[in-house]
């Protein structure tokens, strides 16, 4: 059994403006490097200690694995993989997201945008590769809302692309005889951290 830790990367300003942002390169904004160390002081705290840490190639998220690794193991090293990158969200990069942006994903209409089917096939390999690659470890994975949701979806009932996935969110997969498990998911460290 391999356990997969994937988290959605901190804060841009292009998160704050909620705006579609997909394969466009924003950086963590100064909150978000701070829900970042939240974020590893939570795992630190909890115990989790991590065999290998994978990144989307995108600044969001390898400064989000980055932070985390810092605080609690400065030996590892991040290793990026293209699989795990934003979807592409084609005509709708870049604009606000509101009701329609909900409706339109859900329905996989959006003009030139990875398709739901594409992008779930991408992530459940990727995510595959890489659990066959650790078996049996504990992996940490910096990552995107949608590449989460693209095994979400499939997983837990009622999931939908529209469903809400805070910056840093927590979920935890397990890989087991050519199958994914959800463990937890949507857990929120920023929240907890707030009522500690």
């Amino acid at each position: 059994m391999t356990q997969l830790i994937m988290i959605r990367h901190g804060q841009t300003d292009a998160n704050k403006r909620f705006l579609i942002q997909g394969r466009t390169d924003n950086p963590l904004n100064i909150t978000g490097i701070k829900q970042a160390r939240q974020t590893a002081m939570y795992l630190k705290t909890n115990g989790y200690e991590f065999d290998n840490v994978y990144s989307s190639p995108l600044k969001r998220s390898v400064l989000t694995a980055q932070t985390i690794v810092d605080v609690i193991n400065p030996n590892l090293k991040i290793i990026i993989h293209q699989g795990l990158r934003e979807r592409d969200f084609g005509d709708f990069e870049g604009r606000v997201i509101d009701q329609t942006y909900y409706d339109m994903v859900n329905n996989n209409i959006i003009p030139n945008m990875e398709k739901n089917g594409a992008l779930e096939e991408r992530v459940s390999l990727t995510l595959k590769e890489i659990a066959i690659k650790n078996p049996h470890k504990r992996i940490l994975i910096a990552t995107h809302s949608h590449v989460i949701k693209a095994m979400l979806v499939n997983l837990i009932h009622g999931f939908q692309y529209s469903s809400l996935l805070p910056n840093c969110a927590i979920n935890i997969l397990e890989y087991d005889k050519d199958s994914f498990k959800v463990i937890q998911h949507n857990l929120d460290p920023l929240k907890i951290a707030t009522h500690n």
